[in-house]
């Protein structure tokens, strides 16, 4: 082949790779419209309005499944505690349940198992670990393990937010959190049970997730753990990932009732979990930390 004629392929294949990166982009941002659209259309399912409901509340700013805005609207409707935390299974910090409360002002404690995660954690949530308003242990959680752990790491017998999220032995490890207790709680749920199904994985103290449908724990088993636990279910993301529980004594006529599986639960859409907005800002936080003395 000529040089001329290798150059107009070479310019040829340049063009070509433009307009595949330009396809791609384009497929993407219809991806997020359509996917945005689903999310919109959800207002319009039963319960989504009903006076009491989590719902509206839904969004996002750190978290992936709208969480912050749910948890923001449950500790508005419920009494101040001492803004303290929990979160076992918190992954690197970034896209958590509590990041949000923690640039508020809150205090609190991290669990999880990932080495990655604790050294990205070490790095963007620097000035919080070395005040003290943020402590974080890496361990292999079992139900076992856990009430020591929370006693080393000083987290008190009432704790005004809890979050599990561990793929496979939460239901267990929600047992195990007693006898101390949390005045509202976001815990993970499998969608795919049926809600009047109490099922729950048999309980293995090394167990992992192997990506299937076989993990967790059904509503209904969550639902009548929050009960022994003294706590109601007040409702579930629109994305079928999360349940949320508040104190039984805290509920009165501010949540939707009634408070069961039945009436509370939301089928899997985990395919309509996106960010909308701006992009979430990830470099080192430093000076991002609210301090809760220079609050007026």
């Amino acid at each position: 082949m000529s040089e001329i004629g290798s150059t107009k392929v070479e310019e040829a294949i340049e063009r070509l790779e433009r307009d595949v990166a330009q396809l791609k982009g384009a497929v993407g941002r219809l991806d997020q419209l359509l996917r945005g659209f689903a999310n919109d259309f959800l207002t319009l399912t039963p319960g989504y309005n009903e006076p009491g409901s989590l719902l509206p509340n839904q969004m996002q700013f750190y978290s992936q499944n709208g969480e912050d805005g749910i948890i923001a609207e449950m500790v508005r409707r419920t009494s101040p505690g001492d803004r303290v935390f929990l979160e076992i299974g918190c992954g690197d910090g970034r896209e958590n349940c509590t990041r949000l409360l923690l640039e508020s002002g809150w205090t609190g404690f991290w669990l999880d198992g990932s080495l990655e995660a604790e050294e990205r954690i070490a790095h963007y949530f620097k000035d919080a670990l070395e005040t003290g308003r943020l402590k974080m242990v890496r361990a292999l959680i079992t139900k076992e393990n856990l009430p020591s752990i929370l006693d080393e790491m000083g987290v008190p017998d009432v704790v005004d937010f809890l979050s599990l999220d561990v793929d496979q032995n939460t239901s267990h490890l929600w047992r195990a959190f007693a006898p101390r207790k949390a005045r509202l709680a976001c815990i993970e749920y499998n969608a795919s049970v049926p809600p009047s199904v109490a099922w729950e994985v048999p309980y293995r103290p090394n167990g992992g997730w192997d990506g299937s449908n076989v993990f967790g724990a059904g509503l209904k088993s969550l639902e009548h753990i929050g009960e022994q636990q003294g706590m109601k279910l007040v409702g579930c993301d629109s994305h079928g990932v999360n349940a949320f529980f508040v104190a039984a004594n805290e509920v009165g006529d501010r949540f939707a009732a009634p408070f069961t599986a039945e009436h509370h639960y939301q089928p899997p859409r985990f395919e309509l979990a996106i960010h909308r907005g701006h992009k979430v800002r990830q470099q080192e936080l430093v000076g991002a930390i609210l301090d809760p003395s220079s609050e007026g």
